[in-house]
Protein backbone atom coordinates (compact mmCIF):
# COMPACT_ATOMS: atom_id res chain seq x y z
CA UNK A 1 0.00 0.00 0.00
CA UNK A 2 2.89 2.31 0.88
CA UNK A 3 4.62 1.43 -2.40
CA UNK A 4 1.52 2.33 -4.41
CA UNK A 5 1.18 5.56 -2.51
CA UNK A 6 4.88 6.42 -3.17
CA UNK A 7 4.54 5.73 -6.89
CA UNK A 8 1.33 7.73 -7.21
CA UNK A 9 2.99 10.74 -5.62
CA UNK A 10 6.21 10.49 -7.69
CA UNK A 11 4.86 9.54 -11.16
CA UNK A 12 5.81 12.92 -12.66
CA UNK A 13 9.41 12.55 -11.45
CA UNK A 14 9.70 8.92 -12.62
CA UNK A 15 8.23 9.82 -16.01
CA UNK A 16 10.74 12.66 -16.40
CA UNK A 17 13.66 10.34 -15.54
CA UNK A 18 12.59 7.68 -18.04
CA UNK A 19 11.88 10.34 -20.68
CA UNK A 20 15.35 11.80 -20.20
CA UNK A 21 17.01 8.36 -20.50
CA UNK A 22 14.99 7.57 -23.62
CA UNK A 23 15.89 10.90 -25.29
CA UNK A 24 19.61 10.51 -24.48
CA UNK A 25 19.48 6.97 -25.87
CA UNK A 26 17.89 8.18 -29.12
CA UNK A 27 20.41 11.03 -29.54
CA UNK A 28 23.43 8.83 -28.90
CA UNK A 29 22.41 6.01 -31.18
CA UNK A 30 21.16 8.34 -33.91
CA UNK A 31 24.48 10.17 -33.87
CA UNK A 32 26.40 6.90 -34.13
CA UNK A 33 24.28 5.69 -37.02
CA UNK A 34 24.62 8.94 -38.94
CA UNK A 35 28.38 9.02 -38.37
CA UNK A 36 28.74 5.42 -39.51
CA UNK A 37 26.71 6.08 -42.62
CA UNK A 38 28.82 9.12 -43.48
CA UNK A 39 31.98 7.07 -43.07
CA UNK A 40 30.67 4.33 -45.33
CA UNK A 41 29.87 6.80 -48.09
CA UNK A 42 33.00 8.95 -47.88
CA UNK A 43 35.75 6.54 -46.91
CA UNK A 44 36.85 5.65 -50.46
CA UNK A 45 37.31 9.27 -51.54
CA UNK A 46 38.87 10.35 -48.25
CA UNK A 47 41.22 7.36 -48.26
CA UNK A 48 42.60 8.23 -51.69
CA UNK A 49 42.47 12.00 -51.26
CA UNK A 50 44.52 11.64 -48.09
CA UNK A 51 47.50 10.74 -50.25
CA UNK A 52 46.87 13.62 -52.65
CA UNK A 53 46.65 16.07 -49.75
CA UNK A 54 49.67 14.49 -48.10
CA UNK A 55 51.82 15.04 -51.21
CA UNK A 56 50.61 18.63 -51.65
CA UNK A 57 51.31 19.35 -47.97
CA UNK A 58 54.73 17.75 -48.24
CA UNK A 59 55.62 19.90 -51.26
CA UNK A 60 54.27 23.04 -49.60
CA UNK A 61 56.21 22.37 -46.39
CA UNK A 62 59.49 21.61 -48.17
CA UNK A 63 59.40 24.16 -51.00
CA UNK A 64 57.10 26.83 -49.58
CA UNK A 65 54.50 26.40 -52.33
CA UNK A 66 52.64 23.81 -54.39
CA UNK A 67 53.37 23.78 -58.15
CA UNK A 68 50.53 24.99 -60.35
CA UNK A 69 49.71 21.51 -61.64
CA UNK A 70 51.08 17.98 -61.74
CA UNK A 71 50.10 14.47 -62.67
CA UNK A 72 51.62 11.00 -62.36
CA UNK A 73 50.31 8.81 -65.17
CA UNK A 74 50.73 5.11 -66.07
CA UNK A 75 50.80 5.09 -69.88
CA UNK A 76 50.69 1.28 -70.06
CA UNK A 77 47.43 1.21 -68.16
CA UNK A 78 45.94 4.63 -69.05
CA UNK A 79 45.60 5.35 -65.35
CA UNK A 80 46.13 8.56 -63.35
CA UNK A 81 47.97 7.59 -60.17
CA UNK A 82 47.94 10.98 -58.45
CA UNK A 83 47.32 14.52 -59.63
CA UNK A 84 46.81 18.16 -58.68
CA UNK A 85 44.83 20.58 -60.88
CA UNK A 86 45.35 18.17 -63.78
CA UNK A 87 42.52 19.70 -65.85
CA UNK A 88 43.68 23.33 -65.58
CA UNK A 89 44.73 24.67 -68.99
CA UNK A 90 47.93 26.66 -68.42
CA UNK A 91 51.30 27.50 -69.99
CA UNK A 92 53.65 24.65 -70.91
CA UNK A 93 56.69 26.51 -72.29
CA UNK A 94 59.07 24.25 -74.29
CA UNK A 95 57.07 21.14 -73.45
CA UNK A 96 55.37 22.41 -76.63
CA UNK A 97 58.20 20.76 -78.57
CA UNK A 98 56.66 17.33 -77.94
CA UNK A 99 53.91 18.32 -80.37
CA UNK A 100 56.47 19.76 -82.81
CA UNK A 101 58.34 16.44 -82.74
CA UNK A 102 55.07 14.53 -83.16
CA UNK A 103 54.21 16.36 -86.39
CA UNK A 104 57.75 15.86 -87.70
CA UNK A 105 57.58 12.12 -87.03
CA UNK A 106 54.18 12.00 -88.75
CA UNK A 107 55.72 13.59 -91.85
CA UNK A 108 58.54 11.05 -91.85
CA UNK A 109 56.11 8.17 -91.38
CA UNK A 110 54.02 9.38 -94.33
CA UNK A 111 57.12 9.58 -96.51
CA UNK A 112 56.85 13.32 -97.09
CA UNK A 113 60.31 13.94 -95.66
CA UNK A 114 63.24 11.79 -94.48
CA UNK A 115 65.75 11.91 -91.63
CA UNK A 116 68.48 12.69 -94.15
CA UNK A 117 66.71 15.68 -95.72
CA UNK A 118 68.80 18.85 -95.60
CA UNK A 119 67.22 22.00 -94.18
CA UNK A 120 68.56 25.52 -94.75
CA UNK A 121 68.31 27.57 -91.56
CA UNK A 122 66.47 30.87 -92.08
CA UNK A 123 67.32 34.14 -90.43
CA UNK A 124 64.06 33.87 -88.47
CA UNK A 125 65.04 30.47 -87.05
CA UNK A 126 68.66 31.46 -86.33
CA UNK A 127 67.61 34.59 -84.43
CA UNK A 128 65.41 32.82 -81.86
CA UNK A 129 66.29 33.51 -78.24
CA UNK A 130 66.62 31.04 -75.37
CA UNK A 131 68.00 27.53 -75.73
CA UNK A 132 69.70 27.08 -79.08
CA UNK A 133 71.77 24.52 -80.97
CA UNK A 134 74.17 27.12 -82.42
CA UNK A 135 72.41 27.10 -85.78
CA UNK A 136 73.21 30.16 -87.89
CA UNK A 137 71.65 31.63 -91.00
CA UNK A 138 72.08 29.56 -94.20
CA UNK A 139 73.55 26.60 -92.29
CA UNK A 140 72.57 23.23 -93.83
CA UNK A 141 71.25 20.85 -91.15
CA UNK A 142 69.76 17.36 -91.45
CA UNK A 143 66.22 16.63 -90.23
CA UNK A 144 67.74 14.03 -87.88
CA UNK A 145 69.95 16.64 -86.23
CA UNK A 146 67.03 19.05 -85.92
CA UNK A 147 64.96 16.40 -84.16
CA UNK A 148 67.78 15.58 -81.72
CA UNK A 149 68.41 19.27 -80.99
CA UNK A 150 64.67 19.85 -80.48
CA UNK A 151 64.26 17.09 -77.90
CA UNK A 152 67.65 16.98 -76.17
CA UNK A 153 68.70 20.61 -75.66
CA UNK A 154 65.25 22.15 -76.31
CA UNK A 155 66.57 24.10 -79.30
CA UNK A 156 64.27 26.97 -80.26
CA UNK A 157 66.15 27.53 -83.52
CA UNK A 158 65.58 23.88 -84.44
CA UNK A 159 61.86 24.14 -83.58
CA UNK A 160 61.35 27.06 -85.95
CA UNK A 161 63.45 25.41 -88.69
CA UNK A 162 61.27 22.29 -88.48
CA UNK A 163 58.08 24.37 -88.56
CA UNK A 164 59.20 26.31 -91.62
CA UNK A 165 60.40 23.18 -93.43
CA UNK A 166 57.06 21.38 -92.94
CA UNK A 167 54.52 24.21 -93.28
CA UNK A 168 56.39 27.15 -94.83
CA UNK A 169 55.91 29.39 -91.81
CA UNK A 170 55.63 29.00 -88.05
CA UNK A 171 52.10 30.43 -88.04
CA UNK A 172 50.91 27.81 -90.54
CA UNK A 173 52.69 25.11 -88.54
CA UNK A 174 50.84 26.25 -85.39
CA UNK A 175 47.59 25.62 -87.28
CA UNK A 176 48.74 22.04 -87.91
CA UNK A 177 49.58 21.67 -84.22
CA UNK A 178 46.07 22.75 -83.24
CA UNK A 179 44.52 20.39 -85.78
CA UNK A 180 46.52 17.54 -84.25
CA UNK A 181 45.39 18.58 -80.79
CA UNK A 182 41.77 18.39 -81.95
CA UNK A 183 42.35 14.98 -83.56
CA UNK A 184 43.72 13.66 -80.25
CA UNK A 185 40.77 15.24 -78.41
CA UNK A 186 43.07 17.11 -76.06
CA UNK A 187 42.46 20.57 -74.59
CA UNK A 188 44.77 23.49 -75.29
CA UNK A 189 46.07 25.85 -77.96
CA UNK A 190 49.36 26.52 -79.77
CA UNK A 191 50.69 29.82 -81.09
CA UNK A 192 54.17 28.65 -82.08
CA UNK A 193 56.45 25.63 -82.44
CA UNK A 194 58.92 26.46 -79.67
CA UNK A 195 56.84 27.38 -76.63
CA UNK A 196 58.41 30.83 -76.30
CA UNK A 197 56.13 33.42 -74.75
CA UNK A 198 54.07 35.31 -77.32
CA UNK A 199 54.91 39.01 -76.95
CA UNK A 200 54.12 42.24 -78.72
CA UNK A 201 55.88 45.59 -78.39
CA UNK A 202 54.06 48.89 -77.98
CA UNK A 203 56.08 52.08 -77.49
CA UNK A 204 59.17 49.97 -76.71
CA UNK A 205 57.26 48.15 -73.96
CA UNK A 206 57.12 44.34 -73.99
CA UNK A 207 53.56 43.08 -73.50
CA UNK A 208 52.57 39.48 -72.86
CA UNK A 209 49.71 38.64 -75.20
CA UNK A 210 46.65 36.65 -74.07
CA UNK A 211 47.20 34.05 -76.80
CA UNK A 212 49.87 31.63 -75.57
CA UNK A 213 50.76 27.94 -75.85
CA UNK A 214 48.59 26.21 -73.24
CA UNK A 215 47.56 22.68 -72.30
CA UNK A 216 46.62 20.82 -69.12
CA UNK A 217 48.81 18.32 -67.28
CA UNK A 218 46.66 15.29 -68.08
CA UNK A 219 46.59 16.28 -71.76
CA UNK A 220 50.38 16.55 -71.83
CA UNK A 221 50.69 13.11 -70.22
CA UNK A 222 48.39 11.65 -72.86
CA UNK A 223 50.25 13.49 -75.63
CA UNK A 224 53.49 11.89 -74.43
CA UNK A 225 51.68 8.54 -74.32
CA UNK A 226 50.51 8.93 -77.94
CA UNK A 227 53.98 9.85 -79.18
CA UNK A 228 55.76 7.01 -77.38
CA UNK A 229 53.14 4.46 -78.43
CA UNK A 230 53.29 5.52 -82.08
CA UNK A 231 57.01 6.31 -82.27
CA UNK A 232 58.85 4.34 -79.55
CA UNK A 233 62.16 5.37 -81.11
CA UNK A 234 61.68 8.79 -79.51
CA UNK A 235 62.76 7.28 -76.17
CA UNK A 236 66.17 6.53 -77.66
CA UNK A 237 66.57 10.23 -78.49
CA UNK A 238 65.30 11.68 -75.20
CA UNK A 239 67.47 9.25 -73.21
CA UNK A 240 70.73 10.84 -74.44
CA UNK A 241 72.42 12.84 -71.65
CA UNK A 242 74.40 14.55 -74.40
CA UNK A 243 74.74 14.26 -78.16
CA UNK A 244 77.04 15.47 -80.94
CA UNK A 245 75.25 16.98 -83.92
CA UNK A 246 76.68 15.79 -87.22
CA UNK A 247 75.84 18.98 -89.10
CA UNK A 248 78.00 21.37 -87.08
CA UNK A 249 79.85 19.05 -84.63
CA UNK A 250 78.22 20.90 -81.74
CA UNK A 251 77.76 19.05 -78.45
CA UNK A 252 74.34 19.45 -76.90
CA UNK A 253 73.31 18.49 -73.35
CA UNK A 254 69.96 17.19 -72.20
CA UNK A 255 67.92 19.67 -70.19
CA UNK A 256 66.34 16.85 -68.13
CA UNK A 257 68.78 16.49 -65.25
CA UNK A 258 67.18 13.33 -63.89
CA UNK A 259 68.89 11.33 -66.63
CA UNK A 260 71.69 9.31 -65.05
CA UNK A 261 70.44 10.26 -61.59
CA UNK A 262 67.33 8.08 -61.42
CA UNK A 263 67.34 4.52 -62.67
CA UNK A 264 64.92 3.87 -65.53
CA UNK A 265 64.44 7.53 -66.57
CA UNK A 266 64.16 8.11 -70.31
CA UNK A 267 63.87 11.89 -70.33
CA UNK A 268 61.11 13.46 -72.43
CA UNK A 269 60.96 17.28 -72.21
CA UNK A 270 61.56 20.34 -70.06
CA UNK A 271 60.56 23.97 -70.42
CA UNK A 272 60.72 27.43 -68.92
CA UNK A 273 59.22 30.85 -69.62
CA UNK A 274 58.14 33.68 -67.35
CA UNK A 275 54.58 32.94 -68.44
CA UNK A 276 54.61 29.17 -67.71
CA UNK A 277 57.24 28.80 -64.99
CA UNK A 278 59.55 25.79 -64.84
CA UNK A 279 57.99 22.71 -66.41
CA UNK A 280 59.11 19.13 -66.91
CA UNK A 281 57.80 15.90 -68.42
CA UNK A 282 59.72 12.82 -67.31
CA UNK A 283 59.32 9.20 -68.37
CA UNK A 284 60.50 6.35 -66.18
CA UNK A 285 60.30 2.57 -66.15
CA UNK A 286 59.05 1.28 -62.79
CA UNK A 287 58.61 -2.21 -61.40
CA UNK A 288 55.41 -2.06 -59.35
CA UNK A 289 54.12 -4.36 -56.66
CA UNK A 290 51.07 -6.27 -57.89
CA UNK A 291 48.27 -6.87 -55.42
CA UNK A 292 45.76 -9.48 -56.57
CA UNK A 293 42.07 -9.19 -55.75
CA UNK A 294 40.05 -11.90 -54.06
CA UNK A 295 38.33 -12.44 -57.41
CA UNK A 296 41.67 -13.27 -59.04
CA UNK A 297 42.57 -15.65 -56.25
CA UNK A 298 39.33 -17.55 -56.81
CA UNK A 299 40.24 -18.21 -60.44
CA UNK A 300 41.03 -21.80 -61.40
CA UNK A 301 44.07 -20.61 -63.40
CA UNK A 302 45.24 -17.82 -61.11
CA UNK A 303 48.75 -19.24 -60.65
CA UNK A 304 49.25 -19.47 -64.43
CA UNK A 305 47.81 -16.16 -65.62
CA UNK A 306 49.35 -14.02 -62.88
CA UNK A 307 52.71 -14.41 -64.64
CA UNK A 308 51.39 -13.00 -67.93
CA UNK A 309 51.42 -9.37 -66.71
CA UNK A 310 54.33 -7.23 -67.88
CA UNK A 311 57.16 -6.69 -65.42
CA UNK A 312 57.54 -2.93 -65.82
CA UNK A 313 55.30 0.04 -66.45
CA UNK A 314 56.17 3.29 -68.18
CA UNK A 315 55.24 6.16 -65.90
CA UNK A 316 54.95 9.75 -67.06
CA UNK A 317 55.26 12.62 -64.58
CA UNK A 318 54.14 16.08 -65.69
CA UNK A 319 55.07 19.12 -63.61
CA UNK A 320 53.87 22.62 -64.55
CA UNK A 321 54.54 25.95 -62.86
CA UNK A 322 57.40 25.22 -60.47
CA UNK A 323 59.50 28.18 -59.36
CA UNK A 324 63.10 27.34 -60.22
CA UNK A 325 65.43 25.11 -62.18
CA UNK A 326 66.32 23.30 -58.94
CA UNK A 327 62.68 22.84 -57.89
CA UNK A 328 61.81 21.46 -61.33
CA UNK A 329 64.34 18.66 -60.93
CA UNK A 330 63.68 17.92 -57.26
CA UNK A 331 59.87 18.02 -57.39
CA UNK A 332 59.79 15.86 -60.52
CA UNK A 333 61.90 13.32 -58.63
CA UNK A 334 59.61 13.53 -55.60
CA UNK A 335 56.59 12.90 -57.82
CA UNK A 336 58.20 9.76 -59.21
CA UNK A 337 59.23 8.64 -55.72
CA UNK A 338 55.66 8.97 -54.48
CA UNK A 339 54.64 5.97 -56.54
CA UNK A 340 56.19 3.82 -53.80
CA UNK A 341 53.06 4.53 -51.74
CA UNK A 342 50.91 2.70 -54.30
CA UNK A 343 50.27 -0.83 -55.51
CA UNK A 344 48.79 -1.99 -58.79
CA UNK A 345 45.60 -3.72 -57.81
CA UNK A 346 44.93 -6.56 -60.26
CA UNK A 347 41.14 -6.77 -60.22
CA UNK A 348 40.90 -9.28 -63.07
CA UNK A 349 42.92 -10.74 -65.95
CA UNK A 350 41.23 -11.37 -69.28
CA UNK A 351 40.59 -15.08 -69.78
CA UNK A 352 40.64 -15.99 -66.08
CA UNK A 353 38.21 -18.86 -65.50
CA UNK A 354 36.11 -19.38 -62.42
CA UNK A 355 33.96 -22.03 -60.86
CA UNK A 356 30.55 -20.25 -60.90
CA UNK A 357 29.71 -21.29 -57.33
CA UNK A 358 32.76 -19.42 -56.01
CA UNK A 359 31.06 -16.20 -57.15
CA UNK A 360 27.70 -17.47 -55.86
CA UNK A 361 26.36 -18.05 -59.39
CA UNK A 362 24.26 -21.18 -59.23
CA UNK A 363 22.42 -21.40 -62.56
CA UNK A 364 25.23 -22.22 -65.01
CA UNK A 365 25.17 -25.70 -66.65
CA UNK A 366 27.56 -28.15 -64.98
CA UNK A 367 29.62 -28.59 -68.14
CA UNK A 368 30.30 -24.84 -68.36
CA UNK A 369 32.38 -22.31 -66.47
CA UNK A 370 32.65 -18.54 -66.49
CA UNK A 371 35.57 -16.28 -67.40
CA UNK A 372 36.53 -12.61 -67.14
CA UNK A 373 36.50 -10.78 -70.47
CA UNK A 374 38.73 -7.90 -69.39
CA UNK A 375 42.02 -7.17 -67.69
CA UNK A 376 41.55 -4.52 -65.03
CA UNK A 377 44.54 -2.94 -63.27
CA UNK A 378 44.16 0.02 -60.90
CA UNK A 379 46.75 2.01 -58.96
CA UNK A 380 45.63 2.56 -55.37
CA UNK A 381 47.35 3.41 -52.10
CA UNK A 382 48.87 0.47 -50.26
CA UNK A 383 46.39 -1.20 -47.93
CA UNK A 384 43.33 -0.33 -50.00
CA UNK A 385 40.91 -3.25 -50.46
CA UNK A 386 38.14 -3.31 -53.05
CA UNK A 387 34.73 -4.84 -52.54
CA UNK A 388 33.05 -6.73 -55.35
CA UNK A 389 29.70 -8.16 -56.31
CA UNK A 390 28.27 -10.05 -59.26
CA UNK A 391 25.40 -8.41 -61.17
CA UNK A 392 23.34 -10.42 -63.65
CA UNK A 393 22.82 -9.22 -67.21
CA UNK A 394 19.15 -8.32 -67.82
CA UNK A 395 19.13 -10.27 -71.10
CA UNK A 396 20.42 -13.34 -69.30
CA UNK A 397 17.67 -13.12 -66.68
CA UNK A 398 15.03 -12.69 -69.40
CA UNK A 399 16.40 -15.67 -71.35
CA UNK A 400 16.32 -17.88 -68.27
CA UNK A 401 12.71 -17.06 -67.51
CA UNK A 402 11.28 -17.63 -71.00
CA UNK A 403 8.56 -20.30 -70.82
CA UNK A 404 9.13 -23.06 -73.39
CA UNK A 405 8.29 -26.76 -73.60
CA UNK A 406 11.70 -27.37 -75.23
CA UNK A 407 14.22 -27.30 -72.38
CA UNK A 408 17.16 -26.98 -74.78
CA UNK A 409 15.79 -23.86 -76.48
CA UNK A 410 17.04 -21.58 -73.72
CA UNK A 411 20.25 -23.43 -73.01
CA UNK A 412 23.19 -21.01 -72.62
CA UNK A 413 25.83 -21.02 -75.33
CA UNK A 414 29.55 -20.39 -75.18
CA UNK A 415 30.34 -16.67 -75.24
CA UNK A 416 27.05 -15.59 -73.65
CA UNK A 417 27.52 -12.63 -71.31
CA UNK A 418 25.69 -13.52 -68.12
CA UNK A 419 26.64 -10.41 -66.15
CA UNK A 420 29.53 -8.46 -64.72
CA UNK A 421 31.74 -8.28 -61.66
CA UNK A 422 31.46 -4.80 -60.15
CA UNK A 423 34.43 -3.58 -58.12
CA UNK A 424 33.48 -0.83 -55.69
CA UNK A 425 34.08 0.74 -52.32
CA UNK A 426 31.26 2.43 -50.45
CA UNK A 427 29.12 3.97 -53.19
CA UNK A 428 31.95 4.51 -55.67
CA UNK A 429 32.32 2.06 -58.58
CA UNK A 430 35.89 1.69 -59.84
CA UNK A 431 35.45 -0.83 -62.64
CA UNK A 432 33.13 -3.41 -64.17
CA UNK A 433 34.34 -6.65 -65.74
CA UNK A 434 32.07 -8.58 -68.16
CA UNK A 435 31.62 -12.28 -67.33
CA UNK A 436 31.14 -14.75 -70.21
CA UNK A 437 30.34 -18.45 -70.47
CA UNK A 438 32.72 -21.13 -71.75
CA UNK A 439 32.81 -24.92 -71.82
CA UNK A 440 35.13 -26.53 -69.29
Amino acid sequence: MLTILYLSRNIPKIFKIFSFIFIVHIILFTSIDVHSFAQDNDISSSYINKYKDELSNKLSHKHGYVPTSYVLYDMDNDDVIISYNKEDVIGLASVTKLMTAYLLLDEIKEGKITYTDKVTISNNAASKEGYRAKLHKNMIVSVDDLLHALLICSSNDAAVAIAEYIAGSEDDFADLMNEKLDTLNLQGHFQNASGLTNYSFKKCKKITLPEQNVMNAIGIAKLADHIISEYPEIIHITSHPQYKLKSNNAYIRNTNKLLGVRQGVFGMKTGYTDFAGYCQVTGQYVYPHYKYSEVCKKSTDYHTLRHTLFDNHRIISVLLGSHSFHDRKVISSELLDYINNFDINVLSIKGMKFNPTLLEINDVPKDMCIFADKTSLKWFPKGFNFQYKFVYNDNWLAKKELPTPDLTANRPTEGDCIGKIVFYFGEEIFDEVPVLLAYK
